[in-house]
């Protein structure tokens, strides 16, 4: 009897919600029990019309009678991250975690793909950790810990949970696919072998052109050219009429030099065949013209493959190469702009390049002393390639030694311009050892503060700064983090120190001039980004824009600021730090026309997570029901705190900020790249929906109605 009571009110209430009588009486009368489901189940139906104040006052009501049922819990969290509530969405479900099992591992998973749309990375990686310590022997959280570190490129980390991952499930392809990968994305390189092989080995029927795609990747990564040649034939056997496998193939070939350019020019030739208008085929036939120095020919060829596509990085990097060799420097240093901008890894062979551009156009005399920093990136890869050479220049210093030693690596790369670099010894193509270069590996370990804690990334630096000696770079690098990381004493003095080492370290001027804005020193912030750009022979890059516009804007010299915070917005769009600055300078000279279209763009899709822990800690509300807007000195306040709360971090790459209680979070990149934070809101809350609804349908307290 109570159960068809139940289905009759719920159903009533439904009726009710889906014609929008949020407020009608006998939707006031079911409300009236004490009961929190049909109460949450309105709060969906309100946060699904953006209802949003409106939807947060039912979860407050709901959870004071239905607090520690865990589907009132989890639901309470969910409508709460719709309203844009999220440290209160994270609170909730760390509380429903702690009433049981299933609750834990649904709220775990929850906070994964809340804090994961909203870029707050280290929420995602406590979240696995704590889901990890529920249901250890689950090896679905490795796996979802593997692709956590594998997109932060932490890939130690990574492969230790990969290992852990089949240490539980043994049978798993797809992790040991994943295993491999990462062994060799470490130059593990038997370890590699051995995984790769038992993921080829028990390929899924329906997965087969996947995994033989995949395993030749991971076996030119590792230097297993026999498999990735077998993995590519294969994959031209399942799917002959695919161009991109046989230019895969036609690279291999090219790989190996002179005896092997005819087979590259067949397979180039086949994915023409296929379709002339298939960018990497016309680039790959570009890359055989400059083998065989047909310039012109092969200018053409690029030109026309970056047409068809201009992301592909090797094209661009082969038609630098071939502007090189016709002697037009500007162009080839154009080219290779593009390319390094687009390569997704450590391009060396461009920083080959850019050595050969610059000592041909300037004619740098060949008894030029060449400071260590012109090589350091690829100090590692020329002793590889031609180790008598790279000893010999690397000890005279001299330009003359330089280009031989650059240009025999060149020579040794054979038909290689990709991140994947390899040579030939003793007749058989291998894979470089050397993966990485002073500013790669020293933004690397940067970036890795995305997913790790900050003194994991500062204990990375110690060895950084012993393997690169000299280098301004390293210091440079950890004296940022420093500042993001709130040690500004720290900061200070490795900027310092960058810049006793190279005095031309552009960003170290930049950095120290953060110090100004912490510390309330605006001038000095002005005076010591004159003193850089002075030192860099008065040239200036973008990112000094926000620097002096900020101190600009708070020394009141509000038009300067805007036109600096006008041009640090135009160059770099993701820096949340000069959206908020512009903003902000906008209110103060009384420009509220273009401010309120920032202020939406930050609270609504730029910025949302930091405003929302801004409006958090100052108890303030900036969402509320559609149409209201909060007061124009709240939006204020809640800039101001949103900029404090970024403490030394101006960057327009890794946006990092910090929580009154030291959680260290990150502004998602902007425009998002793949979902935005609320792309999918509709379909949580149809899932909350459909959890309450099961609920109700068992639900024994006191008649609705």
């Amino acid at each position: 009897m109570m159960r068809r009571r139940n289905i009759r009110v719920t159903e009533q209430l439904l009726g009710e919600l889906d014609a929008k009588r949020y407020d009608s009486a006998l939707t006031h009368r079911i409300l009236a029990a004490p009961s929190a489901l049909p109460r949450l189940l309105r709060a969906c139906y309100l946060a699904q019309n953006h209802q949003y104040g409106s939807a947060r006052a039912d979860v407050e009501r709901a959870l004071e009678v239905g607090r520690g049922n865990p589907v009132v819990e989890l639901v309470a969290a969910m409508v709460l991250y719709s309203t844009r509530d999220y440290q209160r969405a994270l609170n909730q479900f760390e509380s429903a975690a702690k009433l049981s099992s299933n609750a834990a591992h649904r709220a775990y998973q929850q906070i994964i793909g809340a804090a994961g749309s909203l870029g707050w990375e280290h929420d995602v990686r406590r979240a696995l950790e704590a889901g990890i310590a529920a249901e250890p022997e689950d090896p679905t959280w490795h796996a979802q810990a593997v692709r956590f570190f594998v997109r932060g490129r932490y890939w130690q980390k990574a492969l230790e949970h990969a290992l852990r991952a089949l240490e539980l499930a043994p049978e798993a392809s797809r992790m040991w696919m994943e295993a491999a990968g990462l062994h060799a994305q470490l130059d593990q390189r038997e370890p590699a072998a051995a995984a790769l092989a038992r993921a080829l080995a028990n390929i899924p029927a329906d997965q087969e052109l996947a995994y033989q795609l995949e395993g030749a990747r991971v076996a030119i990564d590792a230097s297993e050219f026999p498999t990735a040649f077998a993995c590519l034939n294969r994959a031209i056997e399942l799917e002959p009429s695919n161009p991109d496998h046989h230019v895969k193939l036609a690279e291999l070939h090219s790989w190996r030099g002179d005896d092997e350019l005819e087979l590259a020019r067949a397979q180039t030739q086949r994915a023409l065949e296929i379709d002339p208008e298939y960018a990497p085929a016309v680039r790959m036939q570009g890359a055989l013209q400059v083998l065989s120095q047909q310039y012109d020919e092969a200018i053409a060829s690029l030109s026309r493959a970056i047409e068809l596509d201009a992301q592909d990085y090797q094209a661009h990097v082969w038609l630098s190469e071939a502007y090189l060799r016709t002697k037009r420097y500007d162009q080839a240093h154009a080219q290779l702009h593009h390319g390094t901008m687009n390569a997704g890894g450590f391009l060396f062979v461009a920083w080959l390049l850019r050595y050969l551009i610059v000592s041909y156009d300037e004619q740098t005399p060949p008894d030029t002393n060449i400071p260590n920093r012109r090589t350091e990136e690829f100090d590692d890869v020329i002793r590889e390639l031609c180790p008598a050479l790279a000893e010999r220049c690397l000890s005279s210093r001299k330009d003359a030694d330089i280009v031989a030693a650059v240009e025999a690596a060149m020579t040794a790369l054979r038909g290689n311009r990709g991140i994947y670099a390899t040579h030939v010894v003793d007749g058989q193509l291998t894979r470089l050892h050397a993966r990485t270069g002073c500013r790669h590996e020293s933004r690397w370990v940067l970036q890795l503060l995305r997913v790790a804690p900050g003194d994991e990334c500062m204990a990375l630096y110690d060895p950084l700064v012993d393997k690169y000696p000299g280098s301004s770079l390293t210091y440079c690098h950890r004296g940022e983090l420093k500042l993001w990381l709130g040690d500004y004493e720290g900061g200070k003095a490795d900027l310092e120190r960058a810049i006793a080492e190279v005095s031309g370290t552009r960003w170290a001027y930049i950095g120290l001039s953060t110090l100004g804005l912490v510390n309330g020193d605006y001038q000095y912030t002005l005076d010591i980004n004159a003193k850089g750009i002075r030192v860099m022979n008065g040239t200036e890059g973008p990112a000094v824009y926000v620097y002096r516009g900020e101190a600009k804007r708070r020394l009141g010299m509000l038009d300067e600021a805007i036109v600096e915070l006008e041009e640090s917005v135009k160059w770099h769009p993701a820096r949340a730090s000069g959206t908020i600055n512009l903003a902000l300078a906008y209110h103060a000279k009384g420009m509220l026309e273009p401010f309120e279209p920032l202020w939406r763009r930050l609270r609504d899709e730029q910025a949302s997570g930091l405003l929302s822990d801004a409006a958090y800690e100052l108890d303030v509300t900036i969402f509320g029901d559609d149409g209201w807007e909060p007061a124009l000195d709240v939006k204020v306040r809640v800039l101001e705190h949103a900029l404090k709360m970024m403490g030394g971090n101006r960057s327009s790459g890794l946006l990092s900020y910090w929580t009154r209680d030291q959680k260290m979070r990150f502004v998602q990149l902007w425009p998002h790249s793949g979902h935005g934070p609320h792309e999918r809101d509709h379909e949580h809350l149809e899932q909350a929906k459909r959890m309450l609804l099961k609920a109700l349908a068992h639900y024994k307290g006191p008649r609705a109605v």
